[in-house]
């Protein structure tokens, strides 16, 4: 019985030292990988340096908590959801943080513990391997410290977001190769679905998976699960795991933009959807290459190569392994260019302006998650180690590189620049939305908010006034989300605005009163007196003229339906 019991205290032992170090391993390390980025974040933003995209994000959570008709719909139906929905608890702190949407505080904590959540992901893939505890915390800080990764988990950009996601959805899959285990496919689907939840890109992202999926069940030398019932069978029951929280996803999206902003695609063709900024962008000559195959190709290439460089690594460790020509090699290759070639590219061909860097960032998701996985099948660990440590450290130079670009880097580099240079955004010009409009914001707040003048604006350029006003004075602005604003935009009057504010048509076509008021600007409209003038001279230091107009008698009231933000 002794015997007994001490083999069942040993295994006791065992399986409490495997959970420690399952759990006490990645719970360190998305400490140091979130603390590192955050404060990288939080620091550029109190140097004015916001990016917008990850700003209206979480201004939009807090018109869900604290605006004058706060509701969850109040997301917004432009960007997926799931970036805003994930802000929504920092937005809840703004009646003891007044200032920590405008302070960029709570963009940067969101996209922060998706990077610590990154490196988590990774030293867990790595222990499941079987590969050593060094290689797994190696691996997993050398991908959280890639310039491009790193800036983008610090920002609140969707791509900081979805890293977590899209990276673990790879890892997952190559786990269900390596053991079997088909629970690990259910895991990648979910990664998937929040990876689509937080942005368009990972749409063909999971197309790209699903194939390498079905690749390997047909056709894989390495990677074959059991299909007790055969392999069509197999990739029907496994590929909807894989996609149907997806597919879920997308769907209920369509869904709500017809209930809740009445067109099922609104997010394309509303008024700050796709359809909007295309048009833009076309009248404005559109994308470099646009209509061009070649054009948009050396567009495509300049941006994406130092993104190319870890899966190359990846590619030459198979080689020299002697497992390039299998099907693993090219699901690899398409997955890394699965976001290129199938949205990218052709958008830019059409059009759209595409030239971000954060486009093109998706190859180096997928030789994150994959990297483990070909150190795992390699049978010369250490040379494989090597050659897949050395992609990452070639690439990080390379990526800072093309980020201090000023052709190429538009919006990386001015924060990188001002980060070597000691300088802040207004020292560098930069257009930071909340920098930009601070005096708009306090002359706003102390003149007519706290007189009580109710103003109505359009919260598309009006978020980062909003967001830098007394919270109590929330309820005077009347903005986009709220229910009041079509009939406010009709009959100001009856909705007892005192102001309406608006910024130059000629730089903001979208704003909803420039669109359903199109002579207020010139100061053609009937009952409105100009009241004071934003220019961008040294007293407001704005980027664009704004005009703010008192609302009188004698309004003419547009026809129902013509508020212009449908």
């Amino acid at each position: 019985m002794s015997g007994v019991a001490g083999t069942h205290a040993v295994r006791a032992r065992g399986l409490r030292a495997t959970s420690e170090g399952l759990v006490n391993g990645p719970v360190v390390i998305f400490a140091i990988v979130f603390v590192a980025q955050f404060s990288f974040g939080a620091w550029m933003a109190a140097r004015g340096f916001q990016w917008g995209d990850a700003f209206y994000r979480s201004v939009s959570a807090l018109f869900v908590l604290h605006g004058a008709d706060p509701k969850l719909a109040n997301i917004g139906f432009v960007w997926m959801p799931l970036p805003t929905l994930l802000n929504l608890p920092w937005a809840a702190l703004t009646p003891f943080w007044p200032d920590i949407v405008a302070s960029g505080v709570s963009s940067a904590a969101t996209s922060a513990v998706c990077g610590g959540a990154t490196a988590a992901v990774l030293l867990i893939t790595a222990k499941r391997l079987g590969l050593p505890r060094w290689l797994g915390w190696t691996y997993a800080l050398v991908i959280s410290t890639n310039p491009m990764l790193f800036v983008y988990g610090g920002t609140g950009m969707a791509e900081g977001v979805a890293a977590p996601f899209l990276i673990g959805a790879v890892c997952f899959l190559t786990l269900f190769w390596r053991s079997g285990e088909r629970w690990w496919v259910a895991a990648a689907g979910v990664c998937l679905g929040l990876a689509t939840a937080s942005m368009y890109e990972a749409v063909p992202f999971a197309a790209a998976l699903f194939a390498a999926l079905v690749g390997a069940l047909f056709w894989s030398s390495e990677a074959r699960p059991a299909a007790p019932q055969g392999k069509p069978r197999a990739v029907e029951g496994l590929g909807l795991l894989l996609l149907v929280p997806s597919a879920f996803v997308g769907v209920m999206w369509v869904i709500f933009n017809g209930v809740i902003m009445g067109q099922p695609l609104y997010f394309l063709s509303g008024a700050y959807g796709y359809a909007s900024y295309n048009a833009k962008d076309v009248a404005e000559g559109g994308a470099a290459g646009s209509g061009d195959v070649i054009g948009v190709l050396g567009v495509v290439a300049e941006r994406i190569w130092p993104a190319l460089i870890p899966l190359a690594a990846l590619l030459v460790l198979r080689a020299v392994d002697r497992r390039l020509a299998r099907i693993g090699t090219v699901s690899l290759i398409a997955l890394a260019l699965s976001v290129t070639l199938l949205l990218v590219a052709p958008m830019a061909y059409l059009g759209t302006r595409m030239e971000f860097l954060r486009y093109y960032a998706t190859p180096l998701y997928a030789a994150a998650g994959w990297g483990l996985y070909e150190i795992a099948m390699s049978k010369r660990r250490r040379r494989a180690i090597g050659i897949v440590l050395a992609g990452w450290i070639v690439a990080a130079p390379a990526c800072v590189w093309v980020m201090v670009n000023p052709a190429l880097g538009t919006q990386e580099r001015p924060e990188l620049k001002a980060l070597v240079e000691g300088r802040d955004a207004l020292e560098m010009g930069y257009g930071d939305p909340v920098v930009a409009r601070a005096r708009l914001a306090h002359y706003l707040d102390t003149r007519i908010l706290s007189k009580n003048g109710r103003v109505l604006l359009d919260s598309y350029q009006g978020a980062a006034l909003a967001a830098q006003v007394n919270p109590s004075h929330a309820r005077l602005l009347v903005m986009t989300f709220d229910r009041r604003f079509r009939a406010a935009l009709a009959d100001p009057n009856r909705q007892r605005i005192s102001y309406v504010l608006l910024p130059d048509p000629r730089n903001w076509p979208q704003d909803a009163l420039n669109r359903s008021r199109p002579r207020l600007w010139a100061g053609q409209e009937p009952g409105f007196q100009l009241a004071k003038e934003f220019d961008p001279g040294p007293e407001f230091r704005l980027p664009e003229s704004w005009r703010l107009y008192a609302v009188r008698q004698g309004v003419r009231v547009l026809p129902s339906g013509a508020g212009g933000v449908g």
